[in-house]
């Protein structure tokens, strides 16, 4: 969720490369670029209702379901489009978590009561 609000690439570029297509009624010809407004498609209310409002459960598993899968594209396109980085910045919030988690002392908020599924 962090990575939906935060829009890290507001876009993203890729060439039509060999042959001309047509989206959403309009022809691309071969050799234009194409923005994709990563920004924009992560707060569409159409995929993501009340998109200003962090809210991690909105990827849960019983919530996610009918979203398409290219709905979250924080680093772009998916395969060879996609940032090369990716994986890294996964790998990198993993430890900055584990790293805050040693360093400070983490509380629930008076009268929570935790219980597992």
């Amino acid at each position: 969720e962090t990575l939906r609000c935060s829009v890290l690439a507001p876009w993203a570029a890729r060439w039509i490369e060999e042959e001309d297509h047509e989206l959403a009624g309009h022809k691309i010809p071969a050799g234009i670029p194409v923005i994709h407004a990563l920004g924009v498609s992560l707060m569409d209310e159409n995929v993501w209702p009340a998109p200003t409002v962090f809210d991690p459960d909105r990827f849960s598993e019983k919530r996610s379901k009918g979203r398409p899968t290219i709905a979250f594209s924080p680093f772009g396109f998916a395969g060879r489009r996609q940032c090369p980085a990716s994986r890294f910045a996964y790998v990198e919030a993993s430890i900055m978590i584990v790293t805050a988690m040693q360093k400070f002392k983490f509380l629930l908020v008076p009268g929570q009561d935790v219980k597992p599924q």
